[in-house]
């Protein structure tokens, strides 16, 4: 039994093994806005969705079917601070 399922993830393809990423969705987009601009002139929710071309009940849809979740911050202290899970700036 141990040695079937160490055959099997020797030969089972990376994608299996680890969380699928998703460069080209639109969490990764919305995460790429926002490290290409200073936190100081981070844009809303419902602009971000505008710069996509997109409603803001669309780009919440969309976040929420990769696995995320979206939340509308009601200051821009509390947008900055809840944003920092972004992870770090590259």
């Amino acid at each position: 039994m141990v040695g079937d399922r160490d055959a099997f993830l020797q030969r089972a393809p990376a994608n299996i093994l680890v969380k699928y990423r998703n460069d080209a969705g639109a969490v990764a987009r919305v995460k790429h806005l926002l490290r290409s601009q200073n936190p100081d002139v981070w844009l809303d929710f419902d602009e971000v969705a505008q710069r996509f071309d997109l409603s803001a009940s669309t780009l919440h849809r969309r976040i929420e079917a990769e696995g995320s979740r979206s939340r509308r911050s009601r200051t821009p202290s509390a947008r900055k601070l809840r944003c920092t899970s972004c992870g770090p700036r590259t």
